[in-house]
Parts: structure tokens; C-alpha cells; sequence
């Protein structure tokens, strides 16, 4: 939605403001130098980030513009002096760097974000004060795939395989240095039973529940959540893989790409 915003000029610039007779000036309220148009407030503007760590290692002194696209895991550097508009720039970056639609749609996607988080970013500043990083930008922009596994295991039921997926994300948990962890699974029996609730045959896998129990209580907290299996593609696609595994497979940064499709078009991001 933002990217399309974006591309249909409806974003609240000064510029726009101005030309509604909405705003006194146009000028940029960041650089306070040149007019805030889009390719302006998310490209172009000049604001310093002063940085010994980015003249030291690449050679020039970054302004907060460059140092997020350049920092982004598409590492692209804008050339101020042929920048000519947004949708121009979208289609030349989509042509170089893309071959399938659904290599189109993932980098959209992860566009869309670096725009968003850029504007949130420039109006927390010059509203709020807000200090500049470009590496928060970047973190809040990209989220981070940490690890992952999967097997292929028998059971007497489907309810039985669920909470023996459960005790292994939490056995999985600790060696990524976790203290508090989110749980959603799509089997609600499952979510209940572990709150306490053994109706509806959560009774059946007592003994697994209290494993979890047990597996729980190393942690700060840990929070389940029942969602719609519509809603939990990622953990879908990663049982298939586990249906197809002679072996565990575990995975630390690097997920499957059939994986990184599904987290990308659920806003998460896979590595670059």
C-alpha cells in the first residue's frame, strides 16, 4: 500500500502540502536545502551522517539516505546525479536484478518495507527529534531468519506429531540464546491443552504436554498462540520439507529457497 502511495505522488511531502497552499514552504525539513518531493525525501536528501567507520572502510562519507540503501541487503547505491523518479528506478533496479515474477514480487516486497521504514524514520525526526540511525532503519526494515529444522516423524495422530514438532522448537530455542519465546501452531487442541484445557482429546497426549511443560520453564516466558493454518504457511512448507527428509535437517541462516518464498510473502525476509 505504501509503494503504490508512493507511485501515485500521495504521500503527505511538503512539496504537495505546499502546492495545497497547506504548508508555508516546501523546503525539505531534514536538509533544509532543497524541496521535499518523494525522490527527494527517500532518496535524495542530503542529510549528513557523519561516520569515521564509513570513511574509513568504504572511502566516502555517506548521508543517512545512502548508508540505509547501501546497508540494505541489496546494497545499492543511488546515483543522485541520474535518479529521475521512483517508478524509472523500480523498473531499471527490477530489470537487473530480477528473472522470474516471483523474484519481482520478493523484491517489491522488500522495497516496500525499506520505503516505509525510511518515512517512518524522517517524520520521528523532524516531529519528535528523533536521532537518526541507519542501522536501526536497516534492523526494523529486515527481519532476520535465525534457524529452523525439520524432520520427518511417525505417530499415532496427527495431535501426537504437533506437540512432538512443540517440544522440538523449544529443545531448538535455547541454542539460539533465546529468554522469551513466541509459540504459534495451527492445531488449536494442541495451544488449549498446553494452557491447561485437556478436553477436545488434548488428554491423549498428556504425558507430551508435560514435556513441554518441563521444556518451558527454562525460559523467562513463553507465549502459545492458536493461528489459522492460512495464517502459518511457513510452518506448512516446513513440515512438507520435514515429510520429504530421510534425516533431521536444521538449518541456521540459511533456510530452503521454497522457504524463503513463503517468509517473503508473509513480510518476513530470508537472507540476500
Amino acid at each position: 500500500m505504501f509503494l503504490w502511495r508512493c507511485m501515485s505522488n500521495a504521500i503527505p511531502m511538503r512539496l504537495n502540502l505546499f502546492r495545497r497552499k497547506i504548508t508555508a514552504s516546501p523546503i525539505c525539513g531534514l536538509c533544509d536545502q532543497y524541496e521535499e518531493s518523494i525522490k527527494h525525501a527517500l532518496f535524495l536528501c542530503p542529510r549528513a551522517l557523519y561516520s569515521p567507520h564509513c570513511q574509513l572502510v568504504l572511502g566516502w562519507n555517506l548521508n543517512f539516505l545512502q548508508a540505509v540503501w547501501f546497508g540494505s541487503p541489496m546494497t545499492l547505491r543511488i546515483d543522485t546525479q541520474s535518479f529521475s523518479t521512483l517508478d524509472v528506478w523500480l523498473n531499471n533496479i527490477l530489470d537487473l536484478r530480477t528473472e522470474s515474477k516471483m523474484e519481482k514480487h520478493d523484491l517489491l516486497t522488500m522495497l516496500s518495507f525499506f520505503l516505509w521504514e525510511v518515512w517512518k524514520t524522517r517524520c520521528k525526526a523532524i516531529m519528535e527529534g528523533y536521532r537518526i540511525d541507519p542501522c536501526k532503519v536497516v534492523e526494523n526494515a529486515v527481519v532476520e531468519f535465525l534457524g529452523g529444522l525439520a524432520a520427518s516423524r511417525v505417530g499415532h495422530s496427527a495431535l501426537e506429531v504437533e506437540a512432538e514438532a512443540a517440544v522440538m522448537g523449544l529443545e531448538f530455542a535455547p541454542n539460539l540464546s533465546y529468554s522469551d519465546v513466541y509459540v504459534e501452531s495451527d492445531s488449536k487442541t494442541l495451544v488449549d491443552g498446553i494452557k491447561g484445557d485437556i478436553r477436545n482429546c488434548a488428554w491423549t497426549i498428556r504425558p507430551s504436554i508435560e514435556v513441554i511443560w518441563r521444556r518451558a520453564d527454562q525460559f523467562i516466558s513463553v507465549f502459545w498462540c492458536w493461528v489459522q493454518r492460512s495464517s502459518n504457511r511457513a510452518a506448512h512448507e516446513a513440515a512438507a520439507i520435514g515429510c520429504r527428509a530421510v534425516e533431521l535437517e536444521s538449518w541456521v541462516t540459511q533456510p530452503p529457497l521454497s522457504l524463503i518464498h513463503v517468509l517473503v510473502s508473509d513480510c518476513l525476509s530470508g537472507p540476500p
